[in-house]
């Protein structure tokens, strides 16, 4: 057989128009707007989308139903511009308490990541293994049946490891530590709901061996979670450790579920807080791994600012007390910088606007985003400054798809925003896709395969 007969046989024909096919069925996507959303999913962040969160407590004082409320919380939420809010659920007979909180986040299309929790101190150092495994198996079966299909996702208790960890040990051997609670938890969930993941945390600093632990046990949770006050995880302690490389190297997704600065605004400025987690959430959203990012925390709890004031002061908005009620005051600097970081971070806009809140005139109302006339009721996005704040992303957190390594996300973006790029790759696309399709109608019609 001669050469050009090889070259043109039946089945490289064949490979050549499919290939044509694919190839200009991919460049026709590229030019859709399903096809640009989806590739910039894909490729800005990691494969399954990079998530942003905040930490809030449903039921805690300042966010009781008759203060700042489900309601209020989400419309908080979503100005803010995050997609998921994480809250503890603490172990109740009446699993439906949290009804409210679900449905509250439904609506407004928000997803939640409960913390269940059974960890009870005055219980803890005298109950058998068997029957915290017990009690903790009960609550979690309760709660993942109940919410099946509505929560996907679950995190077995918070920061286990400092209530597990033996005294007077760093916690980076796996002999540090005891369990029971997160086996009980775990078995719950999955039988509660085969499909839901779920998430075990450390309460950071080098408490790493908590999961060589658990894995050398067998204990095979989905995620992996870290939480950290401060400090750079890619240098931690005298040491100079990189955690997040030791983290990474489990090859599970890593979820950052609280982090701020240490104290948050209690003997820190509005702008180091707001520098703090522009800089460490930019930092996290590139690390090899990292797949979340959830500051702690919405609101300030002034109610513990008598006892104690170091948890009093993590909140992005401000607290205020009003006839005995508790409201929103204002927002700190730290709240537009996130919203900022994750506008620019989504793509979703050129430029993010900052956002203000007023209260609505009855009480249970939601807040509402208005423009600057906010400023008037005193809910400016900085009780400094009517200007915009000092702390929008820095040239580098605002250019991350220009970098060598995010080249195709910036390609994407430029789809997206032009409309004769998009009516180019269109164009192309339908035209290679109409030659390939003609030459294969034609080839099979001769029948001039060899």
């Amino acid at each position: 057989m001669s050469k050009s007969k090889k070259i043109f046989s039946k089945r490289n024909i064949v490979l050549f128009i499919v290939v044509l096919l694919i190839l200009g069925s991919g460049i026709f996507l590229l030019g859709t707007k399903t096809g640009r959303i989806f590739l910039r999913y894909r490729g800005e962040m990691g494969g399954e989308g990079f998530i942003w969160g905040i930490n809030g407590h449903p039921g805690g004082i300042v966010y009781k139903e008759d203060a700042i409320n489900s309601n209020q919380q989400m419309t908080l939420l979503k100005n803010l511009g995050v997609q998921w809010y994480r809250n503890d659920w603490w172990n109740v007979s009446d699993a439906g308490r949290y009804d409210m909180i679900v449905e509250a986040a439904e609506k407004n299309n928000l997803h939640l990541l409960p913390i269940i929790s059974t960890y009870d101190s005055r219980t803890f150092a005298t109950a058998t293994s068997t029957q915290l495994h017990d009690t903790a198996y009960s609550f979690a079966y309760r709660i993942s049946s109940r919410y099946k299909g509505r929560l996907n996702y679950y995190e077995l208790d918070n920061e286990l490891d400092n209530k597990c960890i033996k005294q007077d040990v760093s916690g980076y051997l796996t002999s540090h530590y005891d369990e029971a609670i997160l086996r009980g938890l775990d078995e719950g969930v999955r039988q509660g709901d085969p499909q839901a993941r779920t998430l075990v945390n450390a309460a950071g600093w080098l408490h790493y061996g908590f999961f060589d632990r658990l894995l050398a046990d067998g204990f095979n949770f989905d995620i992996l979670g870290w939480q950290y006050y401060s400090g750079d995880i890619t240098d931690v302690s005298s040491l100079h450790i990189n955690v997040a490389q030791k983290l990474a190297s489990y090859g599970k997704d890593i979820w950052v579920t609280e982090n701020n600065i240490q104290n948050g605004t209690y003997g820190n400025s509005e702008q180091q807080q707001a520098d703090y987690i522009a800089k460490t959430a930019q930092q996290i959203s590139k690390l090899p791994g990292f797949k979340a990012y959830f500051v702690y925390e919405l609101l300030d709890e002034l109610n513990f600012d008598t006892t104690k004031p170091q948890e009093a002061h993590y909140g992005l908005i401000k607290t205020k007390l009003v006839d005995n009620r508790w409201q929103v005051d204002s927002l700190k600097l730290a709240f537009n910088a996130y919203k900022n970081l994750i506008s620019s971070s989504l793509a979703t806009s050129p430029s993010s606007p900052k956002a203000s809140l007023t209260p609505s005139s009855s009480p249970g109302d939601s807040f509402s985003a208005v423009p600057s006339a906010a400023s008037s009721a005193g809910l400016t996005a900085s009780p400094k400054s009517s200007s915009a704040p000092s702390v929008s992303p820095s040239p580098s957190s605002i250019s991350i798809s220009k970098k060598l390594n995010q080249s195709f996300q910036a390609g994407v973006e430029n789809v997206n925003s032009s409309k004769k790029s998009r009516w180019l790759f269109n164009l192309i696309g339908g035209i290679l896709i109409l030659a390939g399709s003609i030459y294969l109608w034609r080839s099979f019609r001769k029948r001039k395969f060899s």
